[in-house]
């Protein structure tokens, strides 16, 4: 006698473990997509958001310190101590840095302009004539004041020429133009000597023409 199974296709089609659910599935992919799509955003916003405010905070701080008269030093041994917590989150090491960075480039602007007497752009020459001084670049004269970056943080660094550079831009169009005024000035004294030495030695005859010729002789 033939036995029928009393299991049917339905039932087991129902209750078989392994049985896809794709419309499970495919409401469960949903959710994921939408949550990424609006939870992430947001929460990305509310980090950078986060992130920028604790940078600000820092910044403001230690422009504060720094106006109160606070040395680098100074300022370094309060936030070990723990004086300013603002200044020892994570996220507000770069912002010190860089503040570091503008604190020290603002340090050397000062020594710069207190030494600026001492900048030789023409050499210096003895009673003989007789080149006994180089003369420099601006970017040479700097040199000296400027500390080293070998060790330096990014924020440290990017602090300090962000300020050190915008000083340096203004400085080197006054010196291009203090160095054009020197060179026209040379121009004239040997064209005065010219004139001069001509009108001894030679009379004033011809002396237009001599004096146009030197002219673009000198340009």
């Amino acid at each position: 006698m033939a036995y029928k199974s009393r299991i049917t296709n339905k039932y087991l089609g129902a209750s078989f473990a392994g049985a896809p659910t794709v419309g499970r599935s495919s409401e469960l992919q949903q959710v994921v997509n939408v949550l990424s799509k609006q939870f992430t955003p947001a929460m990305q916003k509310y980090g950078e958001a986060y992130i920028q405010n604790v940078e600000t905070t820092a910044a403001t701080k230690m422009n504060e310190l720094y106006a109160s008269g606070k040395t680098e030093e100074d300022i370094k041994q309060e936030i070990m101590s723990g004086t300013h917590p603002e200044l020892t989150n994570f996220y507000a090491e770069e912002a010190v840095n860089t503040q570091y960075g503008k604190f020290a480039a603002a340090n050397a602007i000062a020594k710069i302009e207190g030494e600026m007497e001492n900048y030789n752009p023409f050499g210096t020459y003895n009673e003989n004539g007789e080149l006994i001084r180089e003369p420099q670049t601006l970017e040479e004269f700097y040199k000296d004041f400027l500390p080293d970056f070998s060790n330096a943080s990014k924020g440290y660094t990017a602090g300090f020429s962000s300020t050190f550079n915008e000083y340096k831009a203004k400085a080197m169009v006054v010196d291009a133009k203090m160095r054009g005024k020197y060179y026209q000035d040379k121009k004239m004294e040997q064209g005065s000597s010219f004139i001069v030495n001509e009108m001894l030695v030679n009379g004033s005859e011809d002396i237009i023409e001599k004096i146009k010729n030197f002219s673009i002789y000198i340009n």
